[in-house]
């Protein structure tokens, strides 16, 4: 019997989906604007960046802590 995906796997799983696809978005976004304007928006780049690895970050140490700190499992 193959192992399932906690919820927990799974929505790490979408939100890195949607990063990945967000800073896509942003990033060719960002490049359109700098080629029709000759100008960089510098902040709004650092800004995104700082959110987004704020939010891996944070799935990450959650990871983390569900490997070191493990919890007991409810038999079904």
């Amino acid at each position: 019997m193959a192992a399932r995906k906690s919820s927990g796997q799974r929505y790490a799983e979408k939100v890195l989906l949607v990063v990945g696809v967000w800073l896509a978005v942003f990033s060719i976004a960002q490049m359109a604007i700098f080629a029709a304007t000759g100008m960089e928006q510098t902040q709004l780049i650092e800004s995104t960046f700082a959110v987004i690895g704020l939010e891996c970050g944070g799935l990450l140490v959650k990871r983390i802590l569900e490997k070191v700190l493990p919890t007991k499992k409810e038999e079904e």
